[in-house]
């Protein structure tokens, strides 16, 4: 899928979210046709790499799950932790978009760490979407998952 076609999925997602599931936002639930989100939390990220798309998830009003091997803080660029809310090993496989924020250091650690590859791996091949931001790609990449795809480059 191009990235326009993305884009205007993603907006036409939120749009009809919000006009249409007031009552269940209201009430404290997730609409029930809303997406779901796994984003990828690692040592190392870029806070804003994550900070941003995870902003415009939410305006979804989906389900996102932040992601990594264990629910410890990971460190980030600024030295602002973040917790996952989930595990790889609890993470549902059907989501709507997996995404992988940036951070240099982080995804060059991230490029040798077979665990987190398998399960990007994982995630890539029952996602719908997966995407990256920076040097995220990178980690798709050594995973494999950009084989015959079209890609941008990283940052």
């Amino acid at each position: 899928m191009k990235r326009r076609d993305f884009n205007l999925l993603m907006t036409a997602a939120g749009a009809g979210l919000l006009l249409n599931s007031d009552r269940a936002f209201a009430q404290g639930g997730t609409p029930k046709d809303a997406p779901v989100f796994a984003m990828l939390v690692h040592p190392k990220m870029i806070l804003l790499d994550l900070m941003g798309p995870l902003t415009v998830f939410n305006m979804t009003r989906g389900k996102v799950h932040l992601v990594w091997k264990d629910l410890s803080p990971v460190s980030t660029d600024v030295g602002i932790p973040v917790t996952a809310t989930t595990t790889f090993k609890d993470c549902p496989r059907d989501v709507d978009v997996f995404f992988i924020p940036g951070g240099l250091v982080g995804s060059t650690e991230l490029m040798e760490d077979q665990e987190t590859l398998n399960f990007v791996r994982d995630m890539a091949g029952s996602s719908r979407f997966v995407t990256a931001v920076c040097t995220g790609s990178l980690v798709l990449g050594a995973a494999g998952v950009l084989k015959g795809k079209r890609a941008a480059e990283p940052c």
